[in-house]
């Protein structure tokens, strides 16, 4: 996201738009957990991703330029992906 901004291919947008898809943390352990086993998903790499997520959610709105929040806890894939379509809309 925001390690981006300083490359020189940004130069090339006028505007860029952060959306990050989140979860709850107990979620998304279940769901990497379940992930094939070639995709290499072991506890350090979730215990990492979850401290991540955890940053993520506590500094994306002070991150310049900040990050928007979708959260898909209780959302199905078709309910995520027609929120993140209203997402890109409204921008």
């Amino acid at each position: 996201m925001t390690h981006r901004e300083p490359l020189p291919e940004r130069a090339l947008f006028r505007d860029v738009h952060y959306l990050a898809l989140t979860c709850r943390a107990d979620v998304l352990a279940a769901r990497l957990r379940a992930r094939p086993a070639w995709r290499e998903w072991d506890e350090p790499r979730i215990a990492e991703m979850l401290e991540y997520a955890d940053w993520l959610e506590r500094t994306a709105a002070t991150l310049d330029p900040s990050v928007e929040l979708l959260d898909t806890t209780e959302r199905s894939v078709e309910d995520t992906a027609a929120a993140v379509c209203e997402w890109l809309k409204a921008l």
